[in-house]
């Protein structure tokens, strides 16, 4: 296995990386000391069509000797380039790292995307940065796969270019699930539509929502069905459609399952969005920590109640659907 390092090649201040890597800061040319393999993109959303490119990579990188290295960027090229329309990204820069140090990297280098960097010419780029900086000695690149300005350069590019750089170029093939391709845009997509669980089998996992517990108003407490209500610690993070949903919900090192409603609250004429969750058998206090949410399951849309004693029996109905759910998800 080899040892997984998050490189920066600028300085970040605002991005947080899960203990267990080792971070160096403020260099500003990075280059390995072994040839590597390389595979670019954002990664947003480390879903079952990355976890297949990944693989690949990794699987040539040790018939090869070389070390597997991914190139991502921050921030994602989209908020650089569209910066007039809000990013709402799968991932958080510490989310994307976790999952792809389970995938046998060696590297993961984030790489500051820029106005300057999306001018440069794709043939520089393969010259100074995958083969200079980066010591790339293979490129495995996506079906459809554009870098340069204006995108003017893919597999094609690189393949003539192969045998003056000295690099091994190896496309893959767009990744599919039951004949349905694998999209970040469609995960966000059926994110926003509220399928959560057509989410979780692109992504292979349930899709996850840190955030922090402050203070309600406790209307949920006089119901009986105590919610703790969140704040969502990163403003780029997207938000599943308003509606009722099975989680999962972790903290520390404890999981329960619980009842989650994003909404307004519309039964006592709630206007702004909120985010909130009624954990099972929770008997602690959780205000100031952080936790995360794994959407499983929509329960129901947001609807609202003539009176609190309707909304009261509808929780109780929708706890009912949530066990029984449970029960199935459990057993597969």
């Amino acid at each position: 296995m080899y040892a997984f390092r998050v490189n920066y090649l600028a300085k970040f201040t605002t991005i947080h990386f899960p203990k267990n890597l080792t971070t160096t800061k403020d260099i500003p040319l990075w280059g390995p000391n072994e040839a590597t393999a390389i595979t670019m993109g954002s990664f947003d959303g480390v879903h079952l069509g990355h976890v297949a490119v990944i693989h690949r990579l990794v699987t040539l990188a040790q018939e090869r000797g070389l070390s597997p290295t991914v190139l991502s960027f921050d921030p994602h090229p989209r908020t650089v380039l569209k910066a007039e329309q809000p990013m709402e990204l799968l991932h958080t820069q510490q989310e994307k790292s976790a999952h792809l140090e389970a995938l046998g990297l060696a590297h993961l280098v984030l790489y500051p995307f820029t106005p300057a960097l999306a001018q440069m010419p794709a043939r520089q780029y393969v010259e100074q940065v995958l083969v200079g900086e980066l010591k790339a000695a293979l490129i495995l690149v996506g079906y459809d796969h554009r870098f340069g300005v204006g995108g003017q350069a893919g597999y094609h590019e690189l393949m003539s270019w192969g045998p003056e750089f000295g690099i091994e170029v190896v496309q893959i093939e767009a990744q599919s699930k039951d004949g349905v391709p694998i999209s970040s845009s469609q995960i966000r997509a059926d994110l926003k539509a509220g399928l959560v669980a057509r989410a979780k089998q692109a992504l292979g996992y349930p899709y996850p929502l840190s955030a922090r517990v402050i203070p309600g108003k406790k209307l949920g407490r006089t119901l009986g069905f105590p919610t703790a209500n969140l704040a969502i610690t990163d403003p780029l993070k997207m938000i599943p459609g308003q509606g009722v949903y099975l989680v999962q919900v972790t903290w520390q090192n404890q999981r329960k399952w619980a009842m989650a409603n994003i909404g307004t609250n519309p039964t006592v004429d709630g206007f702004q969005q909120h985010i909130e969750a009624h954990i099972f058998d929770l008997d602690q206090d959780l205000y100031g920590q952080e936790i995360t949410l794994h959407f499983e399951e929509r329960l129901r849309d947001e609807k609202k109640f003539d009176h609190l004693d309707s909304l009261k029996s509808q929780l109780t109905e929708d706890k009912k659907h949530a066990l029984a759910l449970i029960q199935q998800v459990a057993t597969g």
